[in-house]
């Protein structure tokens, strides 16, 4: 415990289809105001996990047409190409890892960097004022650093269980991002925030 933030490194990572159960209203209700964050016409990013997805997802019922969707995540880029929409789907190839769906390595890498992204959505693992935004897997987390390096916007998809929680691999400080997603984001983590000029949702 370091400040009422649980350092559960020890714990292991579940995989995708036991943390798309985990939560799930909470990840619907991220989903809905990841929409209010998109405009037409844009060049977005989604990493992995059932966060991401769930966006991902909402976007099938949403009245965007024009987006190009980049994401290192096969799940998501299959669902997104299996919807009714003309939507651009750039998956970025790579390795991917057993369970989880996301593919990672220099190859993916390579890839993202060609992209001038509008806006990058992020799932994490961890959220804590001394462990910022963080992650379980070492190659994830450099994925998404790349991410977060080729786009001008960074939000971060988290439900309200990942709040004061360490991961092994730090991505990110609060102020490195443009703002956090939530269900709910209670006031000594909202004051945080603003105090980084992050956008709350």
């Amino acid at each position: 415990d370091r400040n009422g933030a649980m350092i559960s490194s020890i714990h292991p990572e579940t995989n995708f289809l036991l943390n798309y159960n985990k939560n799930k209203a909470e990840k619907e209700t991220i989903a809905e105001k990841v929409l209010e964050i998109i405009n037409e016409g844009e060049l977005i990013a989604f990493s992995g996990g059932s966060t991401t997805y769930m966006a991902a997802v909402a976007l099938e019922d949403s009245s965007f047409q024009n987006l190009t969707i980049i994401t290192n995540t096969v799940n998501i880029a299959q669902r997104l190409l299996e919807s009714r929409k003309s939507f651009k789907i750039i998956l970025t190839g790579g390795i991917p890892r057993e369970g989880f769906y996301e593919c990672a390595g220099s190859i993916a890498e390579r890839v993202i960097r060609q992209f001038n992204i509008d806006k990058f959505f992020m799932g994490v693992n961890g959220i804590s004022p001394e462990g910022g935004f963080s992650f379980f897997d070492l190659e994830e987390a450099e994925i998404a650093r790349t991410f977060l390096s080729q786009s001008k916007q960074t939000y971060v998809l988290a439900d309200s269980s990942k709040f004061d929680s360490i991961k092994q691999i730090k991505v990110a400080d609060f102020s490195e991002v443009t703002g956090v997603v939530s269900d709910h984001i209670s006031p000594k983590y909202r004051a945080l925030f603003e105090e980084n000029n992050l956008e709350v949702k």
